[in-house]
Formats: structure tokens, sequence, C-alpha cells
């Protein structure tokens, strides 16, 4: 029960009030008490050499009965001492504060050293004690006077009716509070078991109050809309993937079958099923390349390795690597690559450029030209890379990026690929802080731009 959130809050106000007027009741105390007693002590000690004059003008006896008349109030009591001790009655109320006959205090009284004393307490007892000497025919005596302050007593009845009435009103509204300060959490605790049951459509009323928790709950809420986004992206991928495989392994396991049960006898048919067993296991072995980069990129930290290096030599040499694939298609390559330095992960921007001008290579048509362009501004570096091939429908264009989308199915089948080039060149470039778009040419063809900052690797690791 103790561990609820509506008990702790209340236990935790209720405390609070409590410390805080006892706190309140002692630093006043600390802060007053010598003033109140300062005063009180020339009133008490005025009242009190009044009294011890009546005694020693009309005795012991008279002056007991003058005071009496005088002092109706049974709150006082007036009892004398002499060396001996009380006279005619016992000072017991007296001694609750060490005064007896022969200590140290009545003596000092007897001898002519008035004394006070006042309590200050939680008890109907508290009050306070006046000590003050007279002669009496030559004598010396003691006056003391005890007064059992009723006064005190309401104080305190009315202090302790006052805390009841703080902590019951309080109590109950720190208890609506409470309830209306969990909701929003007890909201979110529901949510979230709705979430581990596999269903993420979240929608919290808290999330139209506009104090912390109406910000939270609606944090929440678009977190899980991402995670069903994610649930979704994750769905779509395991079936892309799945896809993508089973493709080449249909091809792979039926052309084996085909070879391992002779069913083939022309040589020239074994090797072309031959080459379409090795071209699909090539097929798989990218696709396994990608997944592992794209798991690679997406981890918490992936590797990142910067340094200081030339991009137009890493462009050409690039070029040079894809030269068997541009050549055969007869394409020209248009190079404009002012000498450029960049700071970033050269192991990783080559396979941003790899990507980006295969892509260009593969959707190029035949005798066609590629463009690849370099320009260098103050802070950052803009490469380019364009074709004169068919380009891309434009409503496409957002989902370029995604993985596993292809513009073009029968033509992206038959040029090959699985659609996650481009995913991976985005991861990269924005891991260096950059930027980089897809675009349809309006002379024909598309163009791919990377904006890079030129010390990429410097502003991202300190």
């Amino acid at each position: 029960m103790l561990r609820t959130l509506y008990v702790r809050v209340i236990i935790s106000f209720i405390t609070a009030v409590l410390v805080g007027l006892v706190s309140a009741f002692f630093i006043t105390i600390t802060l007053f008490k010598d003033q109140v007693i300062t005063e009180v002590k020339k009133e008490v000690l005025g009242y009190g050499q009044s009294i011890a004059t009546i005694y020693e003008q009309y005795g012991i006896d008279e002056g007991k009965r003058i005071v009496t008349i005088l002092q109706p109030t049974p709150s006082y009591t007036f009892m004398v001492m002499d060396e001996k001790g009380w006279l005619n009655e016992e000072g017991k109320p007296f001694v609750e504060y060490g005064i007896t006959p022969g200590d140290s205090i009545s003596k000092s009284v007897i001898g002519g050293e008035p004394f006070v004393n006042i309590g200050f307490g939680f008890t109907a007892g508290s009050g306070l004690v006046l000590g003050m000497p007279f002669t009496w025919d030559h004598k010396s005596y003691g006056l003391f006077v005890h007064q059992q302050s009723s006064q005190v007593a309401i104080f305190n009845q009315m202090l302790f009716v006052a805390l009841a009435v703080v902590l019951g009103v309080g109590g109950l509204c720190i208890f609506v509070a409470a309830i209306y300060l969990v909701r929003p959490l007890k909201e979110m605790k529901q949510a979230v078991e709705r979430m581990a049951s596999g269903r993420f459509d979240i929608q919290l009323k808290s999330g139209k109050r506009t104090d912390e928790l109406g910000q939270l709950a609606q944090s929440f809420s678009g977190m899980a809309k991402e995670i069903q986004q994610m649930d979704e992206l994750r769905g779509q991928f395991v079936s892309s993937v799945s896809h993508e495989i089973q493709s080449p392994l249909t091809s792979i396991a039926g052309f084996s079958r085909m070879l391992m049960l002779d069913a083939v006898e022309d040589p020239e048919q074994k090797q072309r099923y031959l080459q379409i067993i090795y071209t699909e296991s090539q097929r798989l072995s990218r696709l396994s390349d990608n997944l592992l980069k794209l798991a690679e990129l997406d981890s918490a930290v992936p590797a990142f390795d910067p340094v200081t290096y030339d991009l137009d030599e890493q462009l050409r040499q690039v070029i040079v690597a894809c030269e068997p694939l541009w050549s055969e298609k007869s394409l020209e390559m248009i190079l404009e690559l002012p000498h450029v330095k960049i700071n970033a992960d050269e192991d990783q921007l080559s396979q941003v450029w790899i990507n980006v001008i295969g892509n260009a290579i593969k959707f190029a048509p035949e005798g066609g030209y590629i463009r690849i362009e370099m320009s260098l501004d103050t802070d950052s570096v803009k490469v380019s890379v364009s074709d004169n091939g068919s380009g891309f429908p434009d409503e496409d264009g957002y989902r370029l990026f995604e993985r596993f989308y292809k513009a073009d199915k029968s033509r992206s089948k038959k040029l090959g690929g699985s659609g996650l080039g481009l995913s991976i060149a985005q991861k990269i470039v924005n891991l260096h802080q950059g930027v980089i778009r897809i675009t349809n040419r309006a002379e024909g063809g598309a163009r791919v731009d990377v904006t890079l900052p030129s010390m990429a690797a410097k502003k991202r690791i300190p």
C-alpha cells in the first residue's frame, strides 16, 4: 500500500506540514523567548513586590486574606516560607520546580534574592513561579506565588485543533491533487502495458494538459507513434529481405537440381545455368554485405575513423574501379574535380561514391554520359553525380531513400540491385553531418547532390 504514488504524495505532504509547524514553533520560541522572558520578569517582579509589601505591612495571616480578596482567581497559589519551612500548609505546587525547605532556591529567596521561573510548555501545568523576599516582625520570609495558567492550556488546545484541521483539510486537498497529478502516469502505465502486448494505437487524454505532465504525455504519444512506425518498417523490412533472398535462392536451388540430375545435356545450356547460379550467389553476397553495413550504421556507436585526404583523388579511384561497368555501356565520363581535401571517414565515403556512381551507370542509356562535378564553398564541399537516363517518377522522389524501395520494379529487377544503395549512402552522409538529395534533371536523367562539411569529422568529433 505504501508503495503507491498516491499514498507517498499524501504522506510527503503531511510530513512537510508537521515539520513546518514544529519548525515554525521552535524557531519563533528561539527568536522571541529571551525578549518575552525579560518583559514578563519585569511585570512579575513588580507584581511580587506589591504582594510582598502587603505581607510586610499587615502580617502573614492578614496579608494572605487581603491578597486573596484582591486576587480571587483560583489559578494563583500564595505560600510563605521561613527558615524552618512552609507556614501552615505544604508546598506541593512548588515541588516540581525544585523548591523545598532548605534548598538553594528557598535559601536565596529568604536571604533577599527574588526568584522568577517562567515555564514554556504544552501542558496545562505550565506557567510561572515567583519567589519574593519580605520582612515582618524583624524576621525574613519568602513569599512564593504559583500561577496555574489556564490560558496556556486553552492556547495549546487551539494549537492542536488548528494542527488537526490543517492536516485534515490539507490531506483532503492533496488527495484530490494527487489524483489529478498521478492520473497521467497511471494512464501512461496502462499505455505501456498495451504497447507490451503489441498494440501501439495509443491516445492519451492527458496530452491536452499544458503542464509538464501534459508535455510528457504528448512525448509519450509521439514515442508510441514512432514505435508503431518502426514496427511497421520492421515488418516491411523482414518481408522485403525475405523476398530478396527467396528469388535468388529459388533460382539457385532449381538450376542446381537440374544439373545434379543430369537433366541438361547441352554444354552451353549447362554453362548458362552455372552462370545464373554464380550471378544469383553474387547477388546474395551483395545483399548480405549491404544488410551488415546497414546494421553497423544503425548501431548506437557506428564505426567512424576520420582522416584528412584528397576527395578528388578518391572519386577518380572509384571511377577507375567501375570502369568495366561504364565501358561495357560505352558511357562517357565527364569529370570536373578540382583539388579538395576533406576530413572524413575515407572507407565510408568511398561506399557512398560506389553506390551513387553505380546507380548512375546502371540507369544511364547505352552510349550516354555521366557527369561528376565538385564545388567548394567556404565551409562545405558539394559532389554532384548526374546521368542522361529516364530519371524517376516525381511522386516516388521522397521514397528513393527507403530500404528496398525500387521506383521501377521491372527495370530494377532486370538491372539487379537490392534497393539498399541509397539508404546506405544516406546513413553515411548523415553520419558526417551532411545532406544527400536526388532530383530529376530538366534535360532528362537524375542528379544526386552530396553536400558535406569540409571539416565534417572535426566538427563531429570533439
